[in-house]
């Protein structure tokens, strides 16, 4: 069966949302082989990184700091984003 690039989209999206947490960037991996399409599997991806980081609180360590924050709670501001600490 043929698809549509838009098809491919949908499907890898919907594959990477199903990840385990802690698991996406191993899928990622994977459909990237199973898919032999780099380029669709980043774009599909973006959405999904960024949603399981907001769900899962997903938190990053400033630099030269112990302070960490979420890594989704960016705020615009005038001087570039601003993050919400932990």
């Amino acid at each position: 069966m043929n698809r549509t690039h838009f098809q491919k989209f949908q499907m890898v999206q919907n594959l990477l949302l199903q990840s385990p947490p802690g698991e996406l960037e191993y899928v990622c991996r994977d459909l990237r082989e199973i898919v032999k399409d780099d380029e669709l599997v980043a774009a599909a991806a973006v959405d999904v990184f960024e949603k399981q980081n907001e769900e899962q609180m997903v938190t990053v360590r400033v630099k030269d700091s112990n302070t960490r924050v979420n890594r989704k709670m960016e705020l615009p501001t005038a001087n570039g984003p601003m993050t919400t600490p932990l």
